[in-house]
């Protein structure tokens, strides 16, 4: 069974100091035009992502370096609201 773990990307919560996703319509076939189309500015680091290692490391390999098999396989999801404390995390891994 495959679970999608994805957050809503215009909905969840950002880092503080990114930006927040925004989504403006450019084109609406309700307003006679020939498609609808919108444009989207959103921060890399906003919804569900990978940090790649180049994130941190001057030399780490790009996200585009990292083959997708090593995001298939077994997880543990715990769900949590607010900053996550040591506590909370050495709960989660009990």
């Amino acid at each position: 069974m495959i679970y999608d773990i994805s957050q809503p990307l215009f909905e969840c919560e950002v880092y503080p100091g990114d930006s927040r996703p925004e989504k403006k319509k450019v084109c609406s076939i309700e307003n006679g035009d020939v498609c609808n189309l919108a444009d989207i500015s959103l921060c890399v680091h906003n919804g569900t992502h990978v940090d790649a290692p180049l994130h941190f490391y001057q030399n780490g390999k790009g996200i585009d370096q990292i083959s997708l098999n090593k995001f298939i396989g077994k997880a543990y999801v715990f769900s949590h609201i607010g900053d996550v404390t040591a506590a909370d995390a050495a709960m989660m891994l009990a």
